[in-house]
């Protein structure tokens, strides 16, 4: 088959860009896998838990936690394949990345074909581009793999499954395996029960609309198969939900564990003033030219930028939305999951963000296939409707390369991509002065242990890093500073610990936030007498967020 010499260039053009989109992609991940753990905020603090389980604590019992067991577990079972060191925890984050782009280009691949499915699949992997470091393996990460297992599985339809009947017996004869993911995924964050339950309610309504007449009015009786398979999911559910419960339950102590967790999530929604239901919603998007390719990220007040708008537009627009069921769904779950907790933070948005990018995907795998056929078409007399979708492909084509430069022109600008991480460079000054302190200590003191009184975690992450030992309820103390009835309770908790097991090391925080209230220790006079008669202040310092950190050493002579 001859080939034309602007089908050629086309063709070069597709590979050109292609190799250049890898390139930046090889760029970063290589420059990711040495980022430090303590880099990514929350998911410090998730790992930090999962390792105190590990050493045989009980969540929420014995340290603050509000975080579900799905969550840690996920956590427990990557730091036991790959390590909790650095580099092994970057390389699982990536293992797991790669799992879900294998499923989510398997979903495309078998449903638009190759384009879309290579498209998608890169684009997918531009997430912690845009969403890291602070939004790095989140919750809502973690979700991403039972989602987009969920979708593969709701979707797939043989041959010889057309019609009502066949597509109600298959949603039944699943349903155990929709219960485990189900009951997963809501033990990493209860609203990502959201997408089960519209995704559900889609493939109800679509089942009864395919139903004959005579069938709608005995559509809510269910047969005995399927009663069985109800009961089934049940007992799947409760199981997955044993299990991850499991250390609650062989401690003797499920109550006390269960009584805890609800205490410390009501706690925490007390501590925190949340913004306005109005203001959540109105920093999703921004319509501003200037903000057209704004990645996914909290670098500024919205949190996605107007070319995710023109994405839903051309989806809706060409109808596109009916060749791929549960894509509003997902997508109307994953804005509701982020404008009901109302915190405003770009990484809720992360499943939301990726039904966004499979559509895009899919619009660009079109629009590359109509452009195809128009280079191959002798005649020049073309439709209107295929001038639009080159358009469309191009202008989805540039944003995609546009958006990836602006994430990674951030990075470059701030060292995280480049050569000073692999030299040894520290982004934070905390981990400076520890990698320095931590070994000077460890010489005198076999066993170390640390608290951190720290709010936004920073600090935390120094127990995995250097094998701290943490004797402290406090992972989070803004519960020491919070005004509320609690505070005098957890203040009493955290002297008892410090009477019983005496601290070798304390890193106390003061973010920006709380420097317009007063630093901590003159807000609690028992704190700031007791540093000052045990310990010895090693280093005072202000780091490049903004925090205010201050390092004390247990007195050699107590």
């Amino acid at each position: 088959m001859k080939i034309s010499r602007i089908q050629f260039l086309f063709l070069a053009l597709g590979l050109g860009l292609a190799a250049y989109f890898l390139k930046n992609l090889i760029e970063f991940y290589g420059s990711f896998l040495h980022w430090p753990a303590y880099l990514s905020l929350d998911a410090s603090q998730l790992r930090a838990e999962s390792a105190l389980i590990l050493r045989g604590k009980l969540p929420y019992l014995d340290f603050y936690s509000f975080n579900l067991p799905g969550t840690h577990w996920t956590n427990l079972i990557l730091m036991a394949g790959f390590g909790s060191g650095d580099f092994g925890i970057r390389f699982s984050e990536l293992v797991w990345m790669l799992i879900c782009d294998s499923l989510l280009v398997f979903y495309l691949y078998r449903n638009f074909g190759t384009f879309s499915a290579f498209v998608g699949g890169l684009l997918f992997l531009t997430l912690p581009e845009e969403a890291a470091p602070y939004g790095s393996f989140q919750r809502e990460t973690i979700f991403l793999l039972p989602l987009l297992v969920f979708w593969n599985l709701l979707s797939f339809r043989s041959e010889s499954e057309t019609g009502a009947d066949p597509r109600r017996a298959r949603l039944f004869r699943f349903a155990p395996i929709y219960s485990a993911l189900f009951v997963f995924s809501v033990l990493i964050k209860p609203f990502f029960g959201l997408f089960f339950g519209f995704a559900f309610l889609e493939e109800a309504f679509r089942i009864w609309k395919e139903s004959e007449p005579q069938e709608r009015s005995v559509f809510f009786r269910l047969k005995k198969d399927e009663i069985r398979s109800l009961l089934f999911c049940v007992l799947t559910g409760f199981g997955v939900f044993l299990f991850l419960f499991w250390p609650a339950f062989v401690s003797g102590k499920p109550r006390a564990v269960f009584e805890a967790l609800y205490w410390n999530v009501q706690s925490h929604n007390r501590w925190w003033v949340l913004p306005s239901w109005k203001s959540a919603i109105s920093s999703l998007v921004s319509f501003s030219p200037s903000e057209f390719f704004l990645p996914l990220s909290n670098a500024r007040e919205k949190k996605l930028g107007g070319y995710f708008v023109l994405v839903l537009l051309a989806f809706v627009l060409t109808k596109k939305y009916k060749e791929v069921p549960f894509s509003i769904s997902f997508l109307a779950a994953g804005i509701l999951s982020y404008w009901i907790q109302r915190r405003g933070f770009h990484y809720y948005l992360i499943p939301a963000w990726t039904i966004l990018q499979v559509m895009a995907a899919i619009l660009i795998g079109f629009g590359a296939e109509t452009t195809a056929r128009h280079l191959k078409m002798e005649s020049r007399d073309k439709p209107l409707s295929t001038h639009v979708w080159i358009l469309l492909f191009l202008a989805l084509l540039y944003a995609s390369f546009r958006r990836q430069e602006i994430a990674l022109g951030m990075y470059r600008g701030n060292g995280l991509v480049g050569p000073r991480l692999a030299q040894g460079w520290q982004p934070f000054r905390l981990y400076e002065e520890l990698d320095r302190i931590v070994p000077e200590l460890r010489k005198t003191r076999g066993r170390i242990s640390y608290l951190c009184l720290d709010s936004a975690t920073f600090s935390l992450a120094a127990v995995l890093r250097y094998d701290l030992e943490f004797d402290s309820f406090f992972t989070l103390d803004y519960g020491l500073w919070s005004g509320t009835p609690e505070q005098e309770f957890l203040r009493k908790r955290l002297v008892s610990e410090w009477d019983r097991s005496p601290f070798d090391l304390i890193v106390v925080s003061n973010d920006p936030i709380q420097w317009k209230e007063g630093e901590k220790k003159g807000r609690w006079s028992y704190l700031k007498e007791r540093l000052e008669k045990e310990y010895d202040s090693v280093s005072s310092f202000e780091d490049v967020t903004g925090s205010h950190f201050e390092i004390f050493r247990r007195k050699k002579s107590i």
